[in-house]
């Protein structure tokens, strides 16, 4: 549960850069429940492509475990058109990954 909050904390600090940075996300709410990857998320795909090189980088430091973003985490063999990831679920994911490549000693 602690590593699941931290990469939570991770992803909405990535998304507030991505935020700031972008005019078209400046009305964007930031909780758990943003949509991030889908329908209703306020990124295009620069700005998905900002996000994901923060989020990198920022779960790295923060966790001190090698992470690469991979979107097949994210869909199980769902048509990409319906998904709707929100920050909860991105964090559930990826704490995960990170636990299950803990446990088995792999580095990414």
């Amino acid at each position: 549960m602690i590593l699941e909050d931290m990469i939570r904390k991770c992803i909405l600090d990535a998304l507030k850069k991505v935020k700031d940075a972008d005019p078209a996300c400046q009305d964007w709410v930031l909780n758990e429940s943003t949509i991030v990857l889908g329908e209703g998320s306020a990124m295009d795909s620069i700005a998905f492509t900002f996000f994901v090189t923060e989020c990198e980088e920022t779960i790295e430091t923060e966790t001190h475990h090698p992470f690469t973003f991979n979107l097949e985490d994210f869909h199980d063999n769902q048509d990409v058109g319906t998904i709707k990831l929100s920050v909860d679920q991105m964090a559930k994911t990826i704490a995960g990954k990170l636990a299950s490549k803990e446990a088995t000693g792999q580095s990414n």
